[in-house]
């Protein structure tokens, strides 16, 4: 029989259920998903909103555009698919989104009387506590500064564990303060945390959360607060080689890990018709960036030499977040870099973490942005 050339497209809405399902479970990117989901209702249904087999996904540029904000609209560059996305979030007008953690946005008045969370993809959001209440104070240190609108100093947002469990944690740290605050879904107040005796007259660098307790990052030491007993800190020095750079905790990553970025002067040897000479030496400035482990044993700062298996965001305010190059593992710039959005200079560049040697990936179109480039990891939970 000859073969006949038919203008029908196949109906994938009648494939069977068990294989949607499984043929969903195969898909890794967020976006991708929705895509999935919206081809027919019979997909729609046979695939879950909130999937748990999603890896964590590569961090979006959040950018805000005056021309939009005021509208409500916020711009996300995706890397995974090298386009802008514009998101309707009406939430966030006469807002400022302080921080972000786990796909959930910190958003909060000027004055600190409303702050919630936001979940930008599902549009999910969670009361917390105002900022501009009495606090409760962990260990009675009731010595801590307070001054009008701290609050616009947060730089990092954490979870001790998901928000659906009513024990989470929900954690603020501020930049370059000596204070963190802390508070649980449905409290009326938020409880302090100070760097406590031995380094009140330090300014906390860096703040993380790990496995029930708190790691405060200082330019020469860390302190170690267990929430439990805040009373009994651990406080350990840091190797006197590493107290002269920038050091910054890592997010994203199981154990508690730290950046340390620095750079050098390198010599390249250039041609110089100039000089009259066939070589000049030209120098310059390249970013390096170590990542260390700490040891909780010994207590000490193990450095990482193979970086390979990790990207590095690094964002707004220093924020360091980390993702596994083997759950992207088609995406060349992913592993051993560390992908850098500058906020002056709206491009984003990938720079390896060895070499220092950087290449732009992007160019944005600055247009009317604001300087406050943040990295957002789209998550449905």
């Amino acid at each position: 029989m000859p073969w006949t050339w038919t203008s029908e497209l196949p109906d994938w809405s009648h494939l069977p259920e068990l294989a949607v399902h499984l043929i969903s479970r195969k898909v890794k990117s967020i976006v991708d998903y929705v895509r999935f989901r919206a081809v027919c209702s019979s997909w729609r249904s046979a695939s879950p909103p909130k999937p748990s087999h999603l890896p964590p996904q590569l961090p979006w540029l959040m950018i805000h555009d005056i021309t939009t904000i005021k509208e409500g609209i916020t711009l996300f560059y995706d890397l995974w698919e090298s386009k802008m996305h514009k998101l309707h979030l009406p939430e966030i007008v006469n807002m400022w989104c302080l921080a972000s953690c786990h796909g959930w946005l910190l958003l909060t008045t000027t004055s600190g009387q409303e702050v919630f969370l936001l979940n930008p993809l599902t549009r999910a959001r969670i009361q917390l506590p105002p900022f501009n209440t009495e606090f409760k104070y962990l260990d009675n240190d009731r010595d801590a500064p307070f001054y009008d609108c701290i609050h616009l100093s947060v730089n990092k947002l954490t979870f001790s564990t998901d928000l659906t469990d009513p024990n989470c944690l929900i954690m603020v740290f501020y930049q370059k303060m000596i204070m963190i605050q802390i508070c649980r879904v449905g409290e009326p107040r938020w409880t302090v945390v100070t760097s406590g005796p031995l380094h009140s007259y330090e300014i906390i660098q860096d703040a993380t959360y790990y496995n029930g307790r708190l790691y405060l990052l200082y330019d020469e030491a860390m302190q170690i607060v267990d929430l439990n007993k805040p009373e009994e800190r651990i406080v350990c020095t840091l190797d006197p080689k590493l107290q002269n750079f920038r050091m910054r905790f890592l997010e994203g990553k199981s154990g508690v890990y730290v950046v340390i970025t620095h750079s050098s002067i390198e010599e390249d040897e250039v041609d110089s018709a100039a000089h009259n000479t066939k070589y000049d030496i030209k120098k310059t400035r390249k970013p390096k960036m170590e990542l260390y482990q700490f040891q909780e044993q010994s207590l000490k700062l193990k450095q990482i030499t193979d970086t390979n298996n990790t990207a590095i965001f690094c964002g707004w305010r220093d924020f360091f977040l980390a993702v596994c190059s083997y759950d992207w593992d088609s995406v060349d710039y992913v592993g051993g870099n560390y992908i850098d959005a500058p906020g002056s200079n709206y491009h984003i560049c990938s720079t390896k973490m060895d070499s220092g040697k950087s290449e732009v990936l992007c160019d944005l179109d600055a247009g009317h942005f604001i300087e406050s480039l943040m990295w957002f990891q789209p998550s449905f939970h």
